[in-house]
């Protein structure tokens, strides 16, 4: 297999002070279950194999999820033929982790994820009475009248036995798209905010992870992703209620999950040191409204590849960005070589 170089106009003898580099996962290093050209070999170059024989912090920033961390770094790092690790990955559910001092030991409904995945992701976290839209339904079948058509032993097998007739529940945690279907989701999640099970429950926090109405996965055309569930459940609970239930919002392009990557990456500079304070962040993403928005409102540099969600032929983007690319590769050179030019 060629590589070709990253950097042609930077000498070796040049070496640029280390740039902070966000990359979104799908729509700039892959999509759906294709690599982009170019992508391992930016993550070799960031890793060492440059010009400099420098590490350079980066760091992998989705808004995808539904996936341990621990298994969606062994998935990327197959696909990618380049090892991941956890300390470079943050998932739109991975900035919930220090929610588990406030909420360990209540009540919790998380929804997304393949089965019971959402349950063992919010327990990896310090959760520890989680409950899944699959538990209230074994409880009481007629919840979801429907259900048979889709619900099989298996499902039923990894079910944890409740009542919810006196089992309030505490918070919502929506981790990733809801699964096996919206119907039982959307009916769970109005019946536990509307008390239709616990009566004398306070009503619970409810927290999504992921705003983004649709990202772009191999099919040639964007998807659906969790933001379109949002607002599928918001326009039911609307109409149910006559307003909308105030819910937290985490995941690009929040000041929070920002934050959470800034923090991230200070983690990984190994130098005594510590951290220059004009040291630059570059964000890297496909989409405009997630990504370019939240590095534009943190104050970081913003680069908008052309390998995803973004199509020009549709006209400007929503948020302008910092520079234009047209794939990782041409990006990672805009970067270093914004960084030389800083230093001459």
């Amino acid at each position: 297999m060629s590589r070709s170089p990253l950097i042609l106009c930077i000498k070796p003898q040049a070496c640029p002070q280390q740039p902070f580099l966000i990359l979104q996962q799908d729509g700039v290093l892959v999509r759906g279950h294709e690599v982009i050209p170019g992508a391992r070999r930016t993550l070799e170059f960031l890793s060492g194999d440059n010009p400099f024989a420098a590490h350079f912090p980066f760091i992998l920033l989705t808004n995808g999820g539904g996936d341990l961390e621990a298994t969606k770094c062994k998935k990327l790092s197959d696909l990618l033929e380049f090892p991941i690790d956890e300390s470079r990955l943050i998932q739109s559910h991975t900035v919930l982790k220090p929610l588990a001092n406030r909420y360990w030991d209540k009540n919790v409904l998380v929804l997304g994820g393949k089965r019971d995945t959402g349950r063992r992701i919010a327990e990896s976290y310090g959760f520890r009475n989680v409950f899944i839209p699959m538990d209230f339904f074994a409880w009481n079948p007629s919840i979801w009248p429907l259900g048979a058509e889709f619900v099989n032993d298996d499902d039923l097998a990894l079910t944890k036995k409740c009542n919810f007739d006196h089992t309030p529940i505490a918070a919502i945690f929506v981790l990733h798209d809801p699964r096996p279907s919206w119907f039982l989701e959307i009916q769970v999640l109005t019946d536990v905010l509307r008390n239709q099970y616990c009566s004398d429950q306070p009503a619970p926090e409810l927290v999504f992870t992921n705003p983004d109405l649709v990202w772009r996965g191999h099919f040639h055309r964007v998807r659906l992703g969790q933001g379109a569930f949002r607002d599928a459940f918001q326009a039911v609970y609307r109409s149910l209620e006559g307003g909308e239930y105030p819910y937290k919002q985490y995941g690009k392009p929040t000041k929070e999950t920002y934050d959470y990557a800034k923090s991230m990456l200070a983690g990984l500079v190994k130098s005594s040191h510590g951290q220059p304070e004009d040291t630059q962040y570059y964000m890297i993403g496909d989409n405009p409204e997630s990504d370019i928005a939240g590095a534009n409102g943190a104050g970081w540099n913003s680069i908008l590849v052309d390998t995803g969600v973004y199509d020009r032929a549709k006209g400007p983007p929503t948020h302008a960005p910092t520079y234009f690319a047209p794939d990782v590769q041409a990006a990672i050179r805009l970067a270093f070589d914004q960084e030389v030019l800083q230093t001459q």
